[in-house]
């Protein structure tokens, strides 16, 4: 992201970004209900997780010396949440494997990355990462992948 795009974030728009992240991370716990124990065990976690470092973060933002920082301007922000919003409904058709490869070239790209080899290559080797490592290392079963033809 070049210098051009950065703006002065103060603390109210980056607590209502912390809030908003957390609460995608509710959704996405509030979508494992309807998942069986193991196939819950990832989106789960990725819930949690979202829940978890936003908490963190909004401790760190209130713990703060008041001066603004500077970051991506709140319109990105919004955008990757709404991004978020659309990966956790797509993850109900195409599973969250299938659904992490547009989503994470385009969050990387809504932060200013451009280079498109790397993306490709980031967004599948994550999506290698985590299906060794759940389905393989864990043993625990992904939600049906459409990428894996259980969709």
């Amino acid at each position: 992201m070049s210098e051009l795009t950065r703006t002065v974030v103060g603390r109210p728009e980056r607590l209502l970004v912390h809030a908003l992240v957390a609460l995608g991370g509710a959704v996405i716990l509030w979508e494992t209900a309807s998942l069986s124990s193991d196939s819950a065990t990832f989106p789960g976690a990725v819930g949690l997780g979202l829940i978890l470092f936003s908490v963190i973060s909004a401790i760190a933002t209130l713990r703060s010396v008041s001066a603004p920082t500077v970051e991506a301007p709140l319109v990105q922000g919004m955008i990757g949440l709404a991004l978020l919003g659309a990966y956790v409904g797509s993850t109900v058709l195409a599973g969250f494997l299938t659904s992490a490869l547009w989503f994470l070239p385009a969050m990387a790209l809504v932060g200013g990355e451009r280079r498109r080899s790397w993306l490709v290559a980031a967004s599948a080797g994550f999506v290698l990462l985590a299906f060794v490592v759940f389905r393989l290392v864990f043993a625990q079963p992904f939600p049906p992948e459409l990428i894996l033809g259980e969709i």
